[in-house]
């Protein structure tokens, strides 16, 4: 997991979705879930919708190596929002995972 910038440390709300964050992973490793559980997801979007809303100033550039998430949110989304929550992702979590929304 990358570390968060300052910002989300200081931000209220940011450091209580990054705790919730880590207590949704935490659950999923350690306890089976119900079938409707979607705890990290859930609190993934909260968080990245909360960036886009409140941080957007902070919120990463788009991706400049052919994100095929970026080039679908470009043309669609024309307000940008997704496309921010979707750019947000990688404050708070691996490349790996953050594109995959």
């Amino acid at each position: 997991m990358p570390t968060p910038p300052p910002f989300m440390r200081t931000c209220p709300q940011c450091a209580e979705l990054l705790a919730g964050l880590v207590d949704a992973f935490l659950q999923g490793l350690t306890a089976p879930l119900h079938a409707e559980h979607d705890g990290a997801v859930r609190v993934q979007i909260l968080l990245a919708r909360h960036l886009a809303d409140v941080h957007p100033d902070d919120v990463p550039a788009p991706h400049s190596d052919g994100c095929p998430a970026c080039a679908r949110f470009e043309r669609l989304d024309s307000e940008g929002v997704f496309w921010r929550e979707h750019l947000a992702r990688g404050l708070f979590l691996p490349d790996e995972i953050a594109r995959l929304m």
